[in-house]
């Protein structure tokens, strides 16, 4: 998808009219806002240590380690698809 492609603004003006529940991972951090706040995080990782940068990833795996479970519950009663943003606060870390 480009940045500002057609693709990507049509999805923003459909999350702009319903505003569902999304995701957001920074590559430490799986957050879950509802309304544009977040109502809960989880600390999570990507990829194996000493490869946790953008470019070597898992490949798009998120491990929530031992809250996995709280967060699938909190998925599956949801009961929707979401949408999930990756914004990493740095290119590594």
């Amino acid at each position: 998808m480009k940045k500002d492609g057609e693709t990507i603004n049509s999805l923003n003006q459909e999350i702009s009219k319903n505003k569902p529940s999304r995701l957001e991972f920074n590559g430490r951090e799986l957050s879950w806002f509802e309304d544009d706040k977040k109502t809960n995080s989880w600390k999570g990782m990507s990829g194996k240590p000493d490869y946790q940068c953008k470019e070597y990833g898992s490949g798009g795996c998120i491990d929530l380690t031992d809250k996995m479970d709280e967060f699938t519950d909190k998925f599956k009663k949801y009961g929707h698809d979401m949408i999930l943003n990756v914004k990493y606060d740095k290119d590594c870390w």
